[in-house]
C-alpha cells in the first residue's frame, strides 16, 4: 500500500513540474514505471532469499531426530 502511494505521488508530482502532456512529463511518467517495476524485482528477490533463510531456520528448529516429541533444539544434553 505504502508503495502504491509513492507511486501515485511520484506520478502527481511529475505532472505538476513538467505539466500534463509535455514531453518531459511522458519521460518521467516512463522513468516512474521503470523505477517502480524495478522496486518491485528487487523487494521479489531479497524477499525470496529471507523467506529461504526463514525455511531453513524452521526446518532446522523443529528438528526431532530422537522423536520424543520435542524439537531438539529445545532439549540440552547435559
Amino acid at each position: 500500500m505504502l508503495g502504491g502511494i509513492g507511486f501515485t505521488m511520484s506520478l502527481l508530482i511529475g505532472d505538476l513540474a513538467f505539466g500534463a502532456g509535455s514531453e518531459s512529463d511522458e519521460h518521467a511518467k516512463v522513468a516512474i514505471l521503470i523505477g517502480s517495476l524495478l522496486a518491485g524485482l528487487i523487494a521479489t528477490v531479497i524477499l525470496r532469499a529471507r523467506n529461504r533463510a526463514h525455511r531453513r531456520i524452521c526446518a532446522e528448529e523443529s528438528l526431532d531426530v530422537d522423536q520424543d516429541g520435542i524439537p531438539d533444539v529445545h532439549q540440552r544434553e547435559d
